[in-house]
């Protein structure tokens, strides 16, 4: 490990970036070793080469997925559409409820206030009322019922 780092103290182990991968020493004839001294035929050391190699293209790997951000699969997508649209539509939906109420409450009031007018004109006929108290009346319902 010397020969890969250099000769340089580093103070503890667990000081040095393991992040980074191992360098390659190019041996005299060309091929690559991992920095070790040992002089073992060809198979082993090729099969050290592909091990380590395996072992760091598996680091990168983990490390790419740690890194990228997740992917946002379509039925993410999806369900986020539709909490938006049940959203809207049931904001729309409250609008309508609103509306409508206002809409029945107005006829309500409408219909009150013709059984009342109604009722004035009965009165009108039984006790013979003059124009004037027939105005006064007439006013008195319409304040009642529209209270202006």
């Amino acid at each position: 490990m010397e020969k890969v780092m250099g000769n340089r103290k580093t103070g503890s182990p667990a000081v040095c970036d393991t992040t980074k991968p191992m360098e390659w020493i190019h041996d005299k004839d060309g091929k690559q070793s991992n920095g070790d001294d040992d002089n073992t035929d060809e198979e082993s050391a090729e099969n050290s080469h592909s091990s380590n190699n395996e072992e760091y293209d598996s680091q990168n790997d983990n490390m790419s997925v740690l890194c990228s951000p997740p992917s946002k699969s379509s039925s993410s997508r999806k369900r986020r559409r539709v909490d938006i649209k049940y959203k809207e539509l049931a904001e729309e939906l409250e609008v309508l409820k609103d509306d409508l109420y206002i809409k029945q409450e107005r006829k309500f009031i409408h219909r009150k206030f013709e059984n009342m007018m109604k009722a004035v004109a009965e009165l009108i006929k039984v006790q013979n009322w003059s124009d004037e108290k027939v105005q006064e009346q007439t006013d008195d319902v319409y304040n009642k019922t529209y209270g202006s």
